[in-house]
């Protein structure tokens, strides 16, 4: 419980360029989710194995982008600290 308190706390102190990135990863996975969920529903009424690839492919794609802007915001973050140091 310490551990996840502290994350918390540090996630509170990250830059705010950093916290918009993160903000909008999350985004665009909630979108790629929605596509896919959407997707999977009209599979049963237009061309079945198109839907399902876009729906494989928006569930893959969803969990990426929000790591990769994860990743993004913390390597953001630690150059704008080293930055602000100097």
């Amino acid at each position: 419980m310490q551990f996840v308190k502290k994350i918390s706390k540090e996630l509170d102190e990250i830059c705010v360029y950093s916290r918009q990135i993160v903000i909008f990863s999350f985004w665009c996975a909630v979108i790629l989710f929605s596509v896919a969920l959407i997707s999977y529903r009209m599979a049963f009424y237009f061309d079945y194995h198109q839907q399902m690839l876009i729906h494989r492919t928006a569930m893959e794609a969803a969990p990426a982008c929000f790591a990769a802007g994860f990743t993004a915001a913390l390597i953001g973050d630690l150059a704008y600290r080293s930055y602000k140091k100097e």
